[in-house]
C-alpha cells in the first residue's frame, strides 16, 4: 500500500507533482481480497493493438463475435487490446491491473463513405465484453467506465480515483466494476504468435468497432490518445502501439483492408431488382420533389433485407440541405475547385423489410429541393446513381427468395434533371438590394427599397432595374399608392422613354401593381450615360400604402431581381 501523494527527483532536486490523482488519493486505496492478483506495469511493455477480426466478401456471410453480429457483405470488425509482457517462465494466471486512469482513442483514418456504425459498435459493447464495464456510479464519483463510439473514432476511458477503492478497481456484487483483467489464455493465435521472443504476454480485451465498409476503399486505424497513470509508480505513460504481425491481420495504419467491390446482379435474382429516380414533380411553388423507386421485374416475389446506393447531386442555384422524406442519407461533398461541388448522399439501409411482388414498384423515400423564390434566378439539378448498374458496382444489395443473393444494385434511369433558364447570380457581391419597413406616418405606411454597397463610396451606371415585390396582408383597405423617389436618381431616369414595367401596348411607366399587393419596378436603356447610381450609403425609394388604422403589411417576397451594369 502507498499513498498517491509523492515526490520525485529531477537533477538533484524534489519537484512535487500535482496530479488530479493527488486530489482524490489523500488517502490509500483499499486492497481487495479473494481476487486475480493486483499487478503494477511497466510503461514500456504496456501495448495497445487493433486486429482485424474479418475480411469484407463480395458475397453473402454472416459472422459473429461474442455478442457482435456483424455482416461481412458490408462491414468489418477490429478489437482492441491491451497488452503486458514481462520475462517468460511466470505465472500464467490472469490478474488485474493496477491504474488510476487509462484512455484509449482510436481513430478511423480519413475514408470519404465508410464509417464507424455507432449503433452496432456500442451494442457489441453493452452486450459483449463491456457488460462488465457498466460502471457509472450515481452521484458520480472518481470510479467509472465510459465508452464513446462516434462516425471516425472510439474512445474508453477508465477512471480509479476515489480514495479508498481497491488498486485495481471495484468490483460489485452485481458482477460489474471498472478492473481491466489480463489473461494468457484464449487469445487469438494472431496475438499469441505476437509475442516477443523471451516474454509472456497477457492481454485485455477493451472493445470491438464495427466499420460500415464502402468498396474500393482501404480501411486502417490510428491512435490519438492511449494514456495510463499510475501515480506515484508512473504518474503518466503514453503506452506503445504496436502492429500485429500475422499478415493481413494488422489494424494499424499503414497496413489496410480493401474492401471488395460485391459480385455484380447479371445472372442472379437481384437482376430483377431496378432501382430507379422518378420524375421530378413540383409540390409547392418553390418545392420540387424526386422519388426513389425500386421496381421488381421477375416473376416471382422478392424480400429484401439490406441496401445500400450512392445518390449524387449537382447543384446550381438550389438551397441545402436537401429535406428527405422516410430514407435519411449519409450526406458529404466532394469536387469543387473549378468544377462542380458534388453533394454525396449515402443511403444504407440495414433490415430494410422491403417485399416486392412480381412486377410491383415501392417508392421507398423521396428528395425535395428548394428552388430559388427569385424566379428570374437560374437554377438546375442533377441527381444520379454513383457507383451502380454496369460492372464494377460499388452498391449492395441483399434479397431472399428461393435462396439468399448478396449483390451489387441494378440502378436504371440513371439521372434526373430539372432546370429553369434564367439569370446568373451577379460576380460581383458588393452591391446589395434591400427592403426594410419605414414607419407609419398618419394612414400612410412606407416600404424602402433600394440598392446600398458593403465597400465604401461606389458610384456605378445600371442601364437596367426590374424587380418585382410580392406583399402579403390579411387587413381589408391596404392598398399602394405611389412611390417617392427620396434618394433615387429619378431625375436620370425618363419613365416615359425607357420605363418598362407597364404592359404592352400601354404608356410606358416605371412602376406599375398587378392584383393590387405586386409591385412592378423597370426601366431599361441603351444610352452610355445611363441613370447613375451613387452608393455613398443607400439609393433608395419608397413605396407608399394606405394603411387603415391597426392594419399591417405582414410580409414582402422578392419575387424578380435584375440589374445590368
Amino acid at each position: 500500500m502507498f499513498n498517491k501523494s509523492f515526490f520525485c527527483k529531477d537533477r538533484g532536486g524534489a519537484i512535487l507533482l500535482l496530479l488530479l490523482a493527488v486530489i482524490f488519493h489523500s488517502t490509500p486505496k483499499a486492497s481487495a481480497q479473494g481476487d486475480p492478483p493486483c499487478e503494477t506495469a511497466t510503461c514500456s511493455r504496456l501495448r495497445v493493438e487493433v486486429l482485424r477480426e474479418s475480411t469484407p466478401l463480395s458475397t453473402c456471410s454472416q459472422a459473429s463475435s461474442e455478442n457482435c453480429n456483424y455482416d461481412l457483405f458490408n462491414q468489418v470488425a477490429y478489437t482492441v487490446y491491451l497488452r503486458n509482457d514481462v520475462a517468460a517462465g511466470g505465472s500464467q494466471d490472469p490478474y488485474n491491473l493496477d491504474y488510476d486512469m487509462l484512455d484509449v482513442t482510436l481513430n478511423l483514418n480519413n475514408t470519404p463513405f465508410s464509417h464507424i456504425d455507432v449503433n452496432a459498435t456500442q451494442n457489441c459493447f453493452e452486450t459483449g465484453l463491456g457488460a462488465k464495464w457498466q460502471f457509472n456510479p450515481t452521484p458520480p464519483t472518481g470510479n467509472k467506465v465510459i465508452f464513446a463510439p462516434s462516425d471516425n473514432s472510439v474512445t474508453i476511458s477508465f477512471a480509479n480515483l476515489e480514495a479508498n477503492s481497491p488498486d485495481c478497481g471495484t468490483l460489485l456484487p452485481i458482477g460489474t466494476g471498472n478492473r481491466i483483467t489480463f489473461s494468457y489464455t484464449d487469445l487469438p493465435n494472431a496475438l499469441v504468435e505476437n509475442c516477443p521472443q523471451g516474454r509472456q504476454c497477457a492481454y485485455a480485451k477493451l472493445f470491438t468497432v464495427i466499420v460500415n465498409a464502402y468498396p474500393g476503399e482501404n480501411i486502417s486505424f490510428t491512435f490519438s490518445q492511449k494514456r495510463y497513470t499510475n501515480p506515484p509508480l508512473l504518474p503518466e505513460c503514453n503506452m506503445t502501439s504496436s502492429n500485429v504481425n500475422l499478415a493481413g491481420r494488422n489494424g494499424l495504419f499503414p497496413m489496410a483492408a480493401a474492401v471488395v467491390n460485391p459480385q455484380h446482379f447479371a445472372g442472379t435474382a437481384n437482376e430483377n431488382i431496378r432501382a430507379e429516380l422518378g420524375a421530378i414533380s413540383q409540390i409547392s411553388n418553390n418545392q420540387r420533389e424526386v422519388p426513389i423507386i425500386l421496381r421488381n421485374l421477375g416473376a416471382t416475389p422478392l424480400d429484401i433485407s439490406y441496401l445500400e446506393f450512392m445518390l449524387s447531386a449537382v447543384t446550381s442555384n438550389i438551397d441545402k440541405p436537401f429535406i428527405y422524406n422516410t430514407l435519411h442519407p449519409r450526406v458529404s461533398t466532394s469536387g469543387g475547385g473549378t468544377g462542380p461541388l458534388t453533394t454525396n448522399l449515402h443511403y444504407i439501409i440495414p433490415n430494410a423489410g422491403y417485399t416486392l411482388a412480381p412486377g410491383a414498384t415501392l417508392t421507398i423515400g423521396s428528395i425535395i429541393f428548394t428552388v430559388p423564390e427569385i424566379e428570374n434566378l437560374s437554377w438546375a439539378v442533377d441527381f444520379s446513381y454513383q457507383n451502380s448498374g454496369a460492372h464494377p458496382s460499388k452498391s449492395r444489395i441483399k434479397t431472399s427468395g428461393a435462396a439468399i443473393t448478396c449483390t451489387s444494385l441494378n440502378a436504371f434511369d440513371l439521372h434526373r434533371t430539372g432546370s429553369s433558364n434564367g439569370d446568373n447570380r451577379c460576380a460581383d457581391t458588393t452591391i446589395k438590394f434591400k427592403v426594410e419597413g419605414a414607419g407609419i406616418d398618419c394612414s400612410t405606411s412606407k416600404v424602402k427599397v433600394g440598392l446600398n454597397t458593403t465597400t465604401p463610396v461606389a458610384q456605378i451606371r445600371l442601364s437596367k432595374v426590374e424587380f418585382e415585390l410580392e406583399f402579403t396582408w390579411s387587413a381589408p383597405g391596404i392598398s399602394i399608392t405611389g412611390v417617392n423617389y427620396a434618394l433615387w436618381p429619378n431625375a436620370d431616369i425618363d419613365c416615359g422613354v425607357i420605363g418598362c414595367a407597364a404592359p404592352p401596348g400601354l404608356p410606358k411607366s416605371c412602376w406599375t401593381t398587378a392584383g393590387g399587393n405586386l409591385f412592378k419596378y423597370c426601366y431599361e436603356t441603351n444610352d452610355l450615360n445611363a441613370p447613375l447610381f451613387i452608393l455613398n450609403d443607400y439609393a433608395e425609394m419608397e413605396i407608399l400604402f394606405n394603411t387603415p388604422e391597426n392594419a399591417c403589411i405582414e410580409s414582402v417576397k422578392i419575387k424578380k431581381l435584375r440589374i445590368t451594369y
